[in-house]
């Protein structure tokens, strides 16, 4: 699955997984995630200080701050993720949110033995960088300046390296059973981000059209609705507005004009750890689907029933309505979310989605609260008949919400 500026397998690969999960369980792999970054965060904190941490935890992530080791010795964030794939390590994420820093982000599904065996890598590079702050080794000629390693390059006669290549491929006991080598070495990155292979054709070759668009009219047309298309201004998104009122910085993003960044990398974390980060998506392609039933394809792809939306109108989180006992999914009127249309009676709640549909199992337990008695809390007295009809049609918030089975 794909789309032009990205994956449209994301989206069903996200909702597959929590689909397979009661709140129960999303609770506990999110309890695990937090465990495991705070688990590598103070693990490594001798060796490799955290940023951002509250009370020696941190979230789901953890900052590993290199910028005093880099002052001290030359040894950079890049260095340490390029040797960590001679650990057999993917590189985690590169100066990001802060420069000169690494974002380990350890989720719930690596098991506790991983997650010793990247320590292990982690404290091994930093005796390796003790190496190089002591003066023992030079930091061109250092295992860490010249990592990845490939096969090829291990394998090489003669080795013209100050290290060995047990050191260079092997750095820890055990890998010589299970070792992951790199298709290439290291790539200057800033060298071919200053150097781009542009595919398409040489310049000589809009010259030449240049040149014979003068004898031929048909060639002139075709070389004007060129220019016109190259001259077009770039496409919005609903949101641009949003992003300039906010101080965005913009980019042309496959003929998009959408935000790079706003004021600082650090106000950006800032942001998102104390509130929310929004991603605008508008810019994403459009996938069509045509046929006497596409409507029934979709509702069977997607999470809600998608042939019951109007033209012109988009569902609003059909998983909240149909885990409120509803009949089948529709949009709330506005200022009303989360209010239902009609109360559940026992046989609705029958009509509920199919028993091997993830919502239903979902669905079970909360439709054991009753959405139609009276909320007992509330002062007698209210106004009317008005007001009777409006506390049927209102989940008591005193009632207590059952707990998936």
């Amino acid at each position: 699955m794909g789309a032009r500026f990205g994956s449209a397998g994301v989206m069903p690969l996200a909702w597959t997984y929590l689909a397979t999960l009661t709140d129960a369980d999303l609770r506990r792999v999110t309890l695990t995630a937090l465990a495991h970054a705070s688990y590598l965060s103070q693990a490594l904190a001798d060796v490799f200080p955290t940023l951002y941490t509250h009370r020696g935890h941190v979230a789901h992530e953890c900052v590993l701050d290199l910028r005093t080791l880099t002052a001290a010795t030359g040894v950079t964030a890049e260095d340490v993720a390029k040797r960590l794939i001679d650990y057999g390590f993917h590189a985690p994420t590169l100066s990001f949110p802060v420069a000169g820093t690494l974002m380990v982000e350890p989720t719930e599904s690596e098991p506790l033995a991983e997650l010793d065996r990247f320590i292990a890598a982690m404290r091994s590079i930093r005796a390796e960088i003790d190496e190089v702050a002591s003066g023992a080794v030079v930091l061109e000629d250092s295992v860490l300046r010249r990592s990845p390693h490939t096969l090829a390059a291990v394998t090489a006669e003669p080795w013209q390296r100050p290290y060995s290549r047990a050191t260079a491929a092997f750095p820890l006991a055990g890998m010589e059973t299970d070792k992951y080598f790199p298709p290439v070495s290291r790539v200057d990155n800033a060298w071919g981000d200053r150097h781009l292979m542009c595919t398409c054709p040489p310049p000589d070759a809009f010259e030449a059209h240049e040149a014979r668009a003068e004898t031929t009219s048909d060639e002139e047309t075709a070389m004007s609705e060129h220019t016109e298309t190259s001259a077009a201004v770039l496409r919005t998104t609903p949101l641009h507005r949003v992003h300039t009122a906010l101080g965005a910085s913009f980019t042309d993003f496959g003929g998009w004009q959408m935000p790079l960044r706003y004021t600082s990398d650090l106000a950006e974390h800032h942001a998102v750890r104390r509130s929310a980060g929004i991603f605008d998506l508008s810019h994403m392609g459009e996938v069509k689907v045509a046929g006497p039933e596409a409507g029934a394809a979709l509702d069977h792809a997607l999470v809600g029933a998608l042939s019951a939306v109007a033209v012109g109108r988009a569902p609003h989180d059909d998983r909240l309505a149909l885990r409120r006992g509803h009949r089948r999914p529709h949009r709330l009127p506005r200022g009303r979310r989360g209010v239902s249309r009609e109360c559940p009676t026992p046989a609705t709640a029958s009509a509920s989605p199919p028993s091997w549909s993830p919502v239903a199992r979902a669905s079970t337990a909360r439709s054991r609260t009753s959405l139609c008695a009276p909320c007992p809390h509330r002062r007698p007295g209210a106004a009317g008949a008005g007001g009777a009809r409006r506390r049927r049609r209102v989940r008591c918030r005193h009632a207590r919400r059952p707990q998936a089975p």
